[in-house]
């Protein structure tokens, strides 16, 4: 086990990081509706993958499936992609234009499946003949999750995310709060870390 090459551990971690923080991303002007729809759609991306990278073979039937789950999500995409559909308002009973589906973040929330669905089929791969303990697993994945994920911090400063972009110079004052919020101290008055435990 303790020689299991750690260089594979890295490899999952950075797919699953990347995932997670274009999953972030995307999740910004997409409304959870559509999130969980889309959400779906990393099983028929892991199907694509494994046809392409393991050959499997899958049942007629299967393939009807993965095609019926990816026409949900072209259904549920396509009116944010005409240009002059406008959302219904929520006095309406629909979604509020701050809950509407942008489709760049649309797609990037879409586009998380595929590296979600590669370390799911490279984990297939790595392990075929490994007898690894799953605890040993998590924590070097978890790791190296955390350790790529801090090197993407500062794709959170970029314009296209609007309002939520942060500026260079509060990047690591935002990190240290946000750390000391976790633990239970607030930092901004009134106090936002309402869910203190200690």
């Amino acid at each position: 086990m303790l020689k299991f090459p750690k260089i594979k551990f890295f490899i999952m971690g950075a797919l699953d990081a990347l995932s997670g923080v274009l999953m972030l991303f995307g999740s910004v002007h997409t409304s959870g509706s559509t999130q969980a729809l889309l959400a779906n759609a990393i099983i028929p991306i892991t199907m694509l993958c494994t046809v392409v990278i393991l050959k499997t073979k899958y049942k007629f039937s299967q393939y009807i499936g993965a095609a019926i789950i990816m026409l949900g999500c072209a259904v549920v995409l396509f009116p944010s992609l005409i240009p002059f559909y406008t959302p219904p308002s929520a006095t309406d009973g629909g979604v509020s234009s701050s809950q509407s589906d942008v489709p760049l973040f649309c797609a990037l929330f879409l586009i998380s499946n595929i590296p979600g669905a590669l370390s799911s089929v490279y984990k297939e791969v790595a392990f075929i003949d490994a007898d690894i303990d799953v605890n040993y697993l998590q924590a070097w994945v978890a790791l190296w999750q955390f350790v790529f994920g801090f090197v993407l911090i500062p794709l959170n400063t970029l314009s296209f995310l609007g309002d939520i972009a942060v500026p260079w110079s509060e990047l690591w004052s935002g990190m240290v709060n946000g750390g000391l919020c976790m633990l239970g101290t607030n930092i901004k008055i009134p106090p936002y870390c309402t869910y203190n435990t200690m």
